[in-house]
């Protein structure tokens, strides 16, 4: 499973794609993030009084029968055909469904594979932001600290993609979104028709060499145009982490905090 996710959109973008009659619920301004790894602040589109809201959580999810997150591995994501059996997700799948908006995964080619031997970025294929499925939890510590955390879900990859790769990120198309969202009445069965593998018309890969290519490129377009260092940052091989892990290591950490990204 792809270790990072790439977010880097406008605002009316988010609103455009998440949002009901021009507004969408807590969204603000977001700095580009080229490299967003499990463990830091993610956002999220989720249902609060039938309208869409957007709200960061830690990409680290924690079920609520966790004591102590420190000495808890956190998971950042889950499989879509054990996701309703297992016990850490079969609450959250019912009743805490969400999007994590992206505009690409970095994914390792598999171990053996010769298509590839340099990192992938997973796009949709008109190259704008889609939605992956996700599930959330709020972790409630004994002195009353809360934290929302969250966990994608992977699907098999089908087609042309699984040559490169095993698992990607569930995409949700737009039509569907109130489908998955909709968590009142506490039933999956509905929703349950859209875990399915992804196909090659839902992600499409590019590679790290054309994406350099193509940066090059916009570079000398808009030459004396100012931008970011994180606009334009690509990962390293080392930053993706390897490709079927799901979980972020644990360890001691301090107690939560009001996530931010600025």
């Amino acid at each position: 499973m792809a270790r990072t996710l790439h977010l880097v959109a406008e605002q009316p973008d988010f609103v455009q794609l998440f949002g009901k009659n021009g507004q969408l619920v807590g969204m603000h301004p977001m700095p580009a993030r080229q490299v967003i790894s499990p463990g830091e602040p993610i956002l999220t589109i989720l249902h609060a009084n039938q309208r869409p809201v957007a709200r960061l959580m830690k990409w680290a999810f924690l079920p609520d029968w966790v004591k102590d997150p420190g000495d808890f591995t956190s998971i950042s994501s889950a499989r879509m055909e054990t996701v309703e059996k297992k016990p850490s997700f079969r609450n959250a799948i019912r009743y805490r469904r969400c999007l994590v908006p992206a505009t690409g995964v970095w994914q390792f080619p598999k171990r053996g594979a010769e298509a590839c031997q340099t990192p992938q970025l997973l796009t949709h294929p008109d190259g704008k932001l889609f939605a992956i499925a996700a599930i959330w939890e709020t972790w409630m510590g004994p002195f009353g600290e809360e934290m929302d955390t969250v966990a994608i879900l992977t699907a098999p990859a089908k087609g042309d993609l699984a040559k490169t790769c095993d698992r990607v990120p569930l995409v949700i198309r737009p039509a569907d979104f109130d489908l998955w969202l909709d968590v009142l009445s506490g039933r999956f069965h509905e929703a349950r028709p859209l875990l399915q593998p992804v196909t090659r018309d839902k992600l499409w890969i590019k590679d790290l060499d054309r994406m350099m290519q193509e940066q090059t490129k916009g570079q000398s377009q808009t030459k004396g145009t100012a931008r970011s260092p994180e606009e334009d940052r690509i990962p390293l091989p080392g930053e993706l982490g390897s490709d079927d892990e799901e979980t972020v290591k644990g360890g001691k950490r301090g107690k939560p905090r009001q996530l931010k990204l600025f």
